[in-house]
């Protein structure tokens, strides 16, 4: 977990819980704040809390306790299938995609970009600029490779998960690596999902679930999401 500037992260219900024995598994750069609510949630950190800095304890409120390595809740959980792959132009006007595997990337340069409900291959990431749109209600995407997810371009984004079926709850799905260990860590090697949110244009809510990779939040939102992530990062005078 890093937290950089005044960002502030405020998880309402729920826990923060840092998979890690490492001293270096959180870190603080300037004034930012953790905060749960309500607070007869305990925040749970690292196993070997002891070590970590004062002015890391500090930002948390309650103070971090310790607790023991929780596994993977999804480490069963199989890709979608990988079939009738299209290979996607730059998207320049509105457009609507149908479930499926979509190989080259989702580049989003204008317009709105509408994803029909249901189960979403990527291979190359997605990319959004020029104040684009993308919608997806009821749609979970498997990010099946290394390419980042960067959402920080949108004018305005809107994702939900399905509510029925194997991936029922489940916006975002990052890739696990092939060499990766369940059991004890993730290598890092994952994609970046990079989240841009204001609560007027952005609706996110779901899963994220990237286990061998990174998620960026940034904006000042209230994004209603799980994270199973390798790592996770505020940035600015954030509040999220």
């Amino acid at each position: 977990l890093y937290l950089n500037g005044n960002s502030q992260l405020t998880v309402k219900q729920g826990n923060i819980h840092i998979n890690s024995d490492s001293e270096d598994a959180v870190g603080i750069k300037g004034n930012p704040q953790v905060h749960n609510e309500p607070r007869i949630q305990t925040a749970t950190a690292t196993t070997s809390i002891h070590d970590l800095d004062d002015d890391v304890k500090e930002a948390f409120s309650p103070e971090p306790t310790v607790a023991g390595y929780k596994s993977d809740p999804l480490e069963e959980l199989s890709p979608p299938d990988r079939k009738s792959c299209k290979d996607l132009d730059d998207i320049k006007k509105d457009t609507t995609l149908k479930p499926g595997c979509y190989t080259g990337g989702i580049n989003v340069k204008k317009g709105t970009l509408t994803l029909d409900p249901g189960h979403y291959w990527i291979e190359g990431g997605i990319e959004l600029s020029g104040n684009a749109t993308i919608i997806g209600r009821g749609v979970m995407l498997y990010i099946a490779d290394s390419n980042d997810v960067d959402l920080s371009g949108c004018e305005r984004c809107c994702f939900t998960p399905p509510s029925t079926g194997v991936y029922a709850g489940i916006t975002f799905f990052g890739a696990r690596s092939d060499e990766q260990d369940h059991h004890h860590h993730h290598d890092g090697d994952g994609p970046t999902f990079i989240f841009y949110g204001d609560n007027s244009v952005t609706t996110l809510e779901g899963i994220i679930y990237n286990p061998n990779g990174a998620v960026e939040l940034s904006g000042n939102a209230t994004f209603k999401v799980n994270l199973y992530v390798n790592s996770l990062s505020l940035q600015g005078n954030d509040h999220i």
